[in-house]
């Protein structure tokens, strides 16, 4: 236990480049909403430390499942710093495999309990950002709200450590380079979405779950303007060897289709690529995304590096 209550009926499981757009000076900041992000951990203390900072730094609470965090994990917890921003820990035991549906069927338990007006579901090497130069997540969703939209989606750009590495610990990563990653059209990573609109990650069949990726519900309304994320999917290529080699995931999810482009490849797959391979920001902290020649694959999957190519 880490000194923290779950919400009632939860206490049981709980343990081309676009310019950079800015808000005008002197601008008066719209009001912020009560923000709810909910984040699966396991062994992952390098990834919590910037992710919870980070959030902090957004003005987002944020809801853990401890599905094995390790102690160093725990003990950062109990810190002030942090505590101030968790809403609580929810237990879910680890089976041995990687299971996302297990995972996201909890967030939705969690997202039923917890008081917010905005939930996100969010994956521990993930930072989401406005599109808007100096604007927090919690105003931003506030401005979305207060146009009547229900649903934020989210471009994904993959950063790796090619100039410079994943420092943990940091709000913000010094990473520069990255790739646009975009393998279909249409909104993609419905990652945020208005409590009271009743929309869920769980379809109506289930045979037609999205992973994740998508909402569904009745009052789904899509915002027009696609939001930030940055995903820091390896910390560097040892890290992306360990990750994805020695993962085990569940057989029903593979079955079904699930994590097809993260098995079957050998170590030697997760070098990393060339830097001419990739974009580049001007600086760390810059917006100004180039979602030019969108990426339908991942890094350890392409065409433009035939000896990595591995996959059975």
């Amino acid at each position: 236990m880490l000194g923290v209550s779950a919400p009632a009926g939860l206490a049981d499981r709980m343990t081309e480049a676009a310019p950079e757009r800015r808000r005008p000076k002197g601008a008066p900041s719209p009001p912020s909403v009560r923000t709810v992000a909910a984040i699966g951990v396991r062994e992952d203390h390098e990834y919590l430390e910037s992710c919870l900072l980070h959030l902090l730094s957004q003005g987002v609470d944020y809801a853990l499942i401890d599905n094995g965090m390790s102690a160093a994990s725990k003990a950062l917890l109990r810190r002030p710093v942090y505590a101030a921003g968790l809403v609580g820990v929810w237990t879910q035991p680890f089976n041995g495999v990687f299971e996302l549906e297990r995972q996201l069927d909890l967030k939705e338990e969690i997202f039923a309990g917890v008081e917010a007006d905005w939930l996100v579901h969010l994956d521990i090497d993930e930072m989401m950002q406005s599109p808007v130069e100096g604007e927090r997540l919690a105003e931003a969703f506030a401005r979305v709200d207060a146009a009547g939209y229900t649903v934020i989606d989210f471009d994904e750009f993959i950063f790796l450590p090619i100039d410079a590495p994943y420092r943990p610990g940091a709000a913000e990563q010094p990473m520069l380079s990255y790739y646009y990653f975009n393998p279909s059209q249409g909104p993609r990573l419905m990652r945020a979405r208005k409590k009271s609109a009743g929309l869920s990650t769980t379809p109506p069949q289930r045979e037609f779950h999205a992973g994740g990726h998508r909402l569904f519900g009745d009052a789904l309304r899509v915002s027009p303007e696609a939001f930030i994320q940055r995903h820091y999917l390896v910390r560097d290529a040892a890290h992306g060897r360990r990750k994805y080699t020695d993962r085990a995931y569940s057989p029903a999810e593979l079955e079904r289709g699930w994590h097809a482009n993260r098995v079957g490849y050998a170590p030697n797959a997760f070098t990393l690529p060339a830097p001419h391979l990739l974009k580049r920001l001007p600086h760390a902290a810059s917006r100004a995304f180039d979602r030019s020649d969108a990426r339908t694959t991942h890094f350890w999957q392409w065409a433009e590096r035939p000896d990595r190519r591995t996959h059975s």
